[in-house]
């Protein structure tokens, strides 16, 4: 039992040391000669689905909506094929909401809501000299900064039932209004992409790219009796340029 145990120790040890060298060289490839900066600017059509749990509430119904994207891409290449990106930004979320209850009461909501967002991804790409297939991943922080509500209520048959009336809410087109013990502002998820680079030249390139980000955090603060978890799922499109420092 022993000699087993020593010889599975020993074979441990030997797999770990194969790790530590096989990180060592690859760490060694990337030399400082390869190592570039390069920053840019992009910008595109984002489209946003508010995933809700809508327990028994089957009279809401919520559908995506459109919005835009605007970044400044701060990119670290290691080497031709390996890079690290963050990517600070303005992006626009939000949903449609539709009430609709005993057919008497309806209203329609639109929602738009800014978020200041940092995505920050490991980026490959391959292909030839000038253009070059990317491939991104990582993860997105975000920070919701405002909102613009549009509300059209249509209370038919329940506006004039005191008992009620209080509750239905009224046409309403402003700034949306937070709420400390409602809202949660922070947010966090995942990202990824695809897209192309043309190399115009050693200094400039363009680029197009599909993204997803995958929100984890809920956009509310859950409560048992009245909210349900929820999140934002984000898929868009932007285009940019790159100029990247030094010479290749």
């Amino acid at each position: 039992m022993t000699t087993k145990i020593m010889k599975t120790m020993k074979t441990t040890k030997i797999n770990i040391v194969a790790v530590v060298v096989l990180l060592t060289v690859c760490f060694l490839n990337v030399t400082p000669a390869q190592a570039q900066w390069r920053v840019g600017v992009t910008a595109g059509y984002s489209n946003n689905t508010y995933n809700v749990d809508q327990q028994y509430a089957y009279h809401f119904r919520y559908k995506s909506i459109g919005g835009f994207s605007v970044n400044v891409p701060v990119q670290y290449d290691f080497k031709d094929w390996l890079a690290v990106r963050v990517e600070p930004g303005l992006m626009q979320k939000g949903y449609k909401m539709y009430h609709d209850f005993d057919n008497k009461y309806n209203d329609n909501t639109i929602v738009r809501t800014n978020y200041l967002q940092l995505p920050v991804l490991a980026r490959l790409s391959f292909g030839g000299a000038k253009l070059r297939g990317i491939v991104s991943a990582g993860m997105y922080f975000g920070y919701w900064m405002n909102g613009h509500v549009n509300l059209n209520s249509n209370a038919v048959g329940y506006i004039n039932n005191p008992e009620i009336s209080d509750l239905i809410p009224q046409s309403y087109n402003g700034k949306y209004t937070f709420n400390s013990n409602r809202d949660n502002r922070f947010e966090f998820g995942w990202a990824g992409g695809l897209g192309l680079e043309y190399r115009l030249n050693k200094h400039f390139a363009i680029e197009a790219e599909g993204r997803i980000y995958y929100g984890v955090t809920s956009t509310k603060k859950t409560d048992e009796v009245t909210q349900f978890p929820n999140h934002n799922t984000t898929i868009g499109i932007q285009v940019g340029a790159t100029y990247t420092f030094g010479k290749k």
